[in-house]
């Protein structure tokens, strides 16, 4: 079952109502004078990382006995609080999120905010607030923006448990630029008036922007260019029967794919065939490798592969030897999970998970027969025969596979291991962990691998993909390695290599951007680095091109030998931390900590006062 809003009751669509009540101006906040002198606390960023972050704030300070009064400044550059742009409710709602429901839940379970009267997984809330017959299961999938419902009722939950001392007041507008000088000023776009905060969180999603894969002349890339594919109703505009170019095979080639046909009136059929609207463009997608996503069903509770306890204390091993050193990811890690990789398929293959019986196995196995992290993260394609017949029969088997699942599917059970070992391999990654060269190994040409392999969209989708394969709408006419150049004069792009090249009119960016602020493809943490309030991380040679945050979170930077307390939290600490899921509660959560801290601050800055009167 696909839970999507039409099946939810009005009342489960409420929360936005509320939340736009709580929405105020710059001018409102700066003129009112029952908040003059106190704390304020600024985040920045309103998706799932920001409300998470103040969740833990109010749990932080209902813990404590502090009763003065503070402001929190929420900033968001739309009025989506809560979910983000990532789970807007006004999304159409055939974009999916990627794993089941019962594998969600907004709230923390071992440090429970016990002010909070119900707090839902969303499996549970699904089925409270559901109106069909159907039962819901947590191996069940949903849209992208009922999940969005979801979180914005989490939101309205904290908002009706506000401690007494607690002012909340959500402020729509980008920010622009921040500065420090004791308070943080913060400047939104299109007005000139500030806010002043004395403490600030930058939870701002995927706030990068992509730079052109291609030469401009000009520094603005051409129109025909699109370098986001969010929201993605931005896509209307591009003209039916045109040739389209989309770069990148991951989950928003997926996104756009189903906006430019599904959202155009075309009907996939209960038979697996697409019946086109005629309102669709001709869709090109190409990558580095043309290997389209592996899809997955539900991953959840027992219908998993478990990795061998061996191969866990191995990197527990290593994870306990960082402190003296730094780790191989290529020398030592890699040979640990290749070894669990084998295991899994072999074990999957033969049923049987008795080891000796799996090693006599691969021992009769020739060399070029075995198994391998490679033949997993980069299978081969024909490259001599029709390339669209060999796309949709690798689009085919991939779901296949995925219906099968990673109990009984070998390919599939290899897939999981790298996905449920992630945390660990996060242990060693995390504050530059690694050697420089395997730091960049990993982040260069193994992630994305691993991404496309192990992390994949619901099967519903790829049938769909592969529908539209079917239907010449998408065509793999594209060879991988690509190089791409624009015609000012045609206002075309080619795409391609010598020998074989394709033209089309728009080219979209699919690819997410990731931070790379020597580039300076984010406005706003260039202007922190300008004003050195962050700081470059580097892991010796290697320069991932995010920011540099101590443990807690806070930025590296200092202000006259003081820290800034400035901090960062979720997709800005992508390249220093390993793997930030939006949805995750405990992955690489940062928002304990700095709600610890920022209440740590707080009553010493009150105690100093004190002194000075």
């Amino acid at each position: 079952m696909i839970w999507k809003k039409e099946h939810l009751s009005a009342v489960a669509k409420q929360s936005p109502n509320l939340i736009s009540q709580l929405i105020t101006t710059i001018d409102q906040i700066n003129n009112d004078v029952r908040h003059k002198g106190i704390k304020r606390i600024g985040i920045v960023g309103g998706g799932p990382k920001g409300m998470y972050a103040l969740e833990r704030l109010l749990h932080t300070l209902q813990q404590t006995e502090y009763d003065e009064p503070i402001q929190v400044l929420w900033f968001n550059e739309n009025p989506h609080f809560g979910s983000g742009n990532n789970y807007s409710v006004q999304q159409p709602d055939n974009l999916l999120i990627n794993y089941c429901i019962g594998n969600i839940d907004g709230w923390l379970r071992d440090d429970v905010n016990t002010e909070v009267n119900e707090q839902l997984s969303l499996t549970d809330w699904v089925a409270k607030h559901q109106t069909t017959d159907v039962e819901v299961a947590p191996t069940d999938f949903a849209s992208r923006a009922l999940v969005g419902y979801y979180l914005q009722d989490m939101l309205a939950q904290l908002h009706s448990s506000l401690p007494n001392q607690v002012a909340l007041s959500l402020i729509v507008g980008a920010v622009t630029d921040i500065s420090y000088t004791n308070q943080f000023k913060i400047s939104l776009a299109n007005t000139d008036d500030t806010l002043l905060v004395d403490y600030l969180l930058m939870a701002t999603g995927h706030c990068y922007q992509n730079v052109p894969p291609f030469k401009i002349s000009k520094d603005d890339a051409p129109q025909e260019y699109i370098a986001s594919a969010y929201p993605v109703n931005r896509l209307d505009a591009l003209p039916k029967g045109r040739p389209v170019a989309v770069m990148g095979l991951g989950l928003t080639f997926i996104d756009i794919c189903l906006q430019l046909t599904e959202g155009r009136g075309g009907v996939f059929t209960e038979s697996g065939t697409y019946i086109p609207s005629g309102d669709e463009p001709v869709i090109y997608p190409f990558s580095r490798t043309n290997l389209p996503i592996q899809p997955r069903g539900p991953i959840y509770g027992d219908a998993r592969y478990v990795v061998r306890t061996n191969t866990k204390q191995a990197l527990q091993d290593l994870a306990d030897e960082r402190a003296d050193r730094k780790i191989d990811f290529q020398q030592e890690v890699l040979p640990i999970l290749n070894a669990e990789i084998q295991f899994a398929y072999y074990s999957t293959l033969l049923q049987s998970s008795d080891e000796e019986t799996v090693e006599r196995y691969i021992d009769e196995l020739f060399a070029d027969e075995i198994f391998s992290i490679d033949q997993l993260l980069f299978p081969k394609m024909d490259s001599s025969a029709n390339q669209q017949q060999v796309a949709i029969t690798y689009l085919d088997e991939s779901i296949k596979r995925a219906e099968e699942g990673e109990l009984h599917n070998p390919y599939m059970a290899a897939a999981a291991v790298w996905r449920e070992l992630t945390p660990q391999i996060g242990e060693l990654y995390n504050f530059g962990g690694l050697t420089a060269a395997s730091h960049a190994y990993l982040d260069k040409q193994l992630w994305s691998a691993c991404c496309r392999t192990s992390f994949g969209p619901p099967i519903a989708n790829m049938k769909k993909i592969s529908a539209l394969a079917d239907a010449g709408i998408i065509q793999f006419a594209i060879p991988p390695q690509s190089q791409i150049s624009y015609d000012a004069d045609k206002k075309t792009f080619q795409i391609g290599n010598e020998e074989e090249y394709q033209t089309v009119s728009y080219l979209i960016d699919g690819r997410i951007a990731r931070s790379e602020i020597v580039r300076k493809n984010s406005p706003l943490y260039d202007q922190l680095l300008n004003r050195r309030l962050i700081e470059i991380f580097k892991n010796d040679t290697y320069q991932p091109g995010c920011i540099a945050i101590e443990q807690d979170g806070r930025t590296t930077s200092t202000s006259d030998n003081q820290e800034i307390p400035l901090y960062f939290y979720g997709t800005p600490t992508e390249g220093i931390l390993f793997d930030n899921d939006s949805l995750s509660r405990v992955r690489n959560n940062l928002a304990s900590p700095w709600a610890d801290r920022i209440l740590q601050l707080i009553n010493t800055h009150d105690i100093y006062a004190q002194h000075e009167r």
